[in-house]
């Protein structure tokens, strides 16, 4: 499997695009968010209640989520990723793969948040973090 900085530098060398596309096609992934969240519950070793309750979110909204049937915004995926334990690289990624904009470190709330990420903290002491500094807890 080529790199990512690899399929980089051929897409940049290339003179056609399906020419491209069909030479690394085995290299080309459309990652997707419902893939990622099942595939790090099964790594994390949790159930979907288990997350449920440790992102203190509906049952029913995430197990629509997590069929791909809904696609959270930024704040409820951010609860998701306190539910799953995910550390800061795999929220980044989960932000991502959701469209709802990476953890920018100049804006002080987002700094909270990654500071609570970083410490291990849970949602609800991320939560009391960012009511103690002033800022709007992850709703």
């Amino acid at each position: 499997m080529k790199t990512t900085d690899e399929l980089l530098k051929l897409l940049g060398s290339s003179r056609r695009i399906g020419e491209y596309l069909s030479e690394n096609a085995d290299d080309l992934t459309e990652p997707d968010l419902t893939s990622a969240l099942n595939s790090m519950l099964v790594k994390k070793g949790l159930t979907k209640g288990q997350v449920v309750r440790r992102a203190d979110l509906s049952e029913n909204y995430v197990y629509k989520i997590f069929a791909g049937d809904r696609r959270p915004e930024r704040d409820k995926l951010l609860r998701l990723c306190f539910g799953l334990g995910a550390d800061l690289g795999e929220t980044r990624g989960l932000l991502r793969l959701g469209d709802c904009g990476e953890l920018y470190p100049r804006r002080r709330r987002d700094s909270a948040i990654i500071f609570a990420i970083k410490e291990g903290l849970g949602l609800m002491e991320c939560n009391e973090l960012l009511y103690d500094l002033g800022e709007k807890i992850l709703e």
